[in-house]
């Protein structure tokens, strides 16, 4: 609470520090804020050295001295350099260059595996034989399971297993 009476306080004081007569007379700011206009100097025209005069397109380039790092002294010189541009240079080959196809990322498809088939008993054999007390084993006839009687059909379980 005394906190927010402080704050109230310094911004009520505040816009009355702003209400002081200012002192001196009225200054026109525009006056003020055009920049003088600097005086021109013109640079002083550099000689030119001795030496030939370059033909017509290229000129002279001024290399200065130069100390290599085991004493060797190089002298500055000059060097005639050509102000036509150089030769276009080609970077593709004259004939182009056979490529390899590209990999097809197909899948082979799995060859079909042969299904073993069951030969069937021999002459005077018996057949698959099934534990005393047990019923035989249904068989599929068209769609439906056919069950001895007295057996109930299998129900799926719908519940998810649980």
């Amino acid at each position: 609470m005394l906190g927010r009476l402080v704050v109230l306080s310094l911004l009520l004081l505040l816009p009355a520090a702003c209400t002081s007569v200012l002192q001196g007379e009225p200054v026109d700011l525009a006056v003020v804020a055009t920049p003088t206009p600097p005086t021109p100097v013109a640079p002083p025209l550099p000689t030119l050295a001795p030496g030939p005069t370059p033909p017509a397109g290229s000129f002279r380039a001024w290399v200065p001295r130069e100390v290599t790092a085991n004493g060797d002294v190089i002298d500055g010189h000059y060097l005639l350099i050509s102000a036509t541009p150089p030769p276009t240079e080609r970077v593709e080959p004259p004939v182009p260059m056979p490529r390899i196809p590209k990999p097809t990322r197909l899948k082979p498809k799995p060859s079909p595996k042969p299904v073993p088939q069951a030969s069937p008993p021999a002459e005077g054999m018996p057949g698959p034989m099934r534990p005393e007390g047990q019923p035989p084993l249904p068989f599929l006839w068209g769609d439906r399971a056919q069950l001895p009687p007295g057996v109930p059909l299998p129900v799926p379980h719908l519940d998810g297993g649980r």
